[in-house]
């Protein structure tokens, strides 16, 4: 008898033990999925803390003034209206005119995507006429002969983006130098646009009437 209640107290020690040690685990189990999804969010929230939108300025003008590329004093730029423009790219002597064309037609795109990234505008007019490069700017000279005027939509400039660089517009913009965010800096979606094998079809469906 005293054997039979030793054996039945060992049995529920032996139960209960077990009972815990698998609660243990399972908690173990838990707290290590936890854990790992709370690993996976803050890594995710470290991942974006540093993308910040395209700055937006009110109109056409303090978007190309800001940004610098053009200027009025050197020529480069001219204000016609609020959602004209016209802009010179410079091309070196050098340049063929397969070279002067390039240029033209990139300096289109880039222009034409950064003013729905950075204001909105629904409708844009952009006048490029390539200027000769030349370390004095009152000798810098204009080319007519290749210059080329467009009127573009945002939703033609959207659908661009998406069809040939597979992003948003937003996304055209926003790149690193060294550890620093540039919000408003060109990167690699853009280049897929205004660059290589893709420059002649963007341009033409995007300035296409």
């Amino acid at each position: 008898m005293k054997f039979n209640t030793l054996f039945s107290y060992f049995l529920v020690f032996s139960l209960l033990l077990s009972i815990g040690t698998f609660s243990s685990c399972a908690g173990s189990e838990k707290t290590t999925e936890e854990n790992t999804k709370e690993t996976e969010t803050a890594v995710e929230e470290t991942v974006n803390t540093d993308q910040e939108a395209p700055t937006k300025f009110a109109n056409l003008d303090e978007m190309v003034i800001d940004l610098g590329d053009y200027t009025v004093e050197n020529n480069t730029y001219e204000k016609i209206s609020d959602t004209q423009i016209r802009i010179s790219p410079a091309v070196p002597a050098s340049a063929d005119e397969a070279q002067i064309q390039d240029i033209v037609k990139a300096s289109m795109v880039s222009m034409a995507m950064r003013s729905f990234i950075h204001t909105d505008l629904t409708e844009v007019n952009i006048k490029v006429v390539p200027q000769k490069a030349s370390m004095n700017p009152e000798e810098a000279k204009t080319m007519e002969k290749y210059a080329q005027e467009a009127t573009i939509t945002r939703q033609k400039a959207e659908e661009i983006a998406k069809e040939y660089a597979q992003t948003d517009l937003n996304s055209l913009v926003g790149n690193k130098i060294g550890d620093l965010f540039r919000a408003d800096m060109p990167n690699d979606n853009l280049e897929k646009l205004r660059g290589g094998e893709n420059l002649n079809t963007v341009f033409s469906a995007l300035t296409a009437k």
